[in-house]
């Protein structure tokens, strides 16, 4: 089985890493190395866009990596962080400490809802 979008996608990281390398070591401001920066930057959304379009679950699978990260990070994390880092009241403490609950429940059902959708759309396509 070939993956041609795993392969561009490792082709374009080779081709970032390069030019980042290249543009740590040469600090010249030249319209050579800004073209190269543009051709690369238009590389890497063309290949992103590439992959979007032919993956055909890309949106649950966003959906799936959006749930296990977004309400953690804005919600769970920051209540974790004041409860073990900070002095809080009682009041702040419980606060936090139900925000925290809240932010795992709720990120449990977005990854069952997600991770369901995309079961039922893979049994779907097959």
């Amino acid at each position: 089985v070939t993956t041609p979008p795993l392969d561009a996608i490792a082709a374009a990281a080779e081709c970032c890493r390069r030019y980042a390398h290249d543009l740590a070591h040469h600090h010249s401001g030249s319209w050579s190395k800004r073209s190269l920066w543009l051709g690369v930057t238009l590389l890497c959304i063309s290949i992103s866009a590439l992959i979007a379009y032919s993956l055909p679950f890309f949106s649950i699978v966003m959906a799936v990596i959006a749930s296990l990260g977004d309400v953690m990070s804005m919600f769970g994390l920051p209540c974790l962080f004041a409860l073990k880092l900070l002095k809080l009241r009682r009041v702040e403490a419980c606060a936090c400490g139900v925000l925290l609950v809240l932010a795992v429940g709720l990120s449990g059902c977005g990854i069952f809802s997600s991770v369901q959708q995309l079961i039922e759309a893979y049994m779907g396509n097959r």
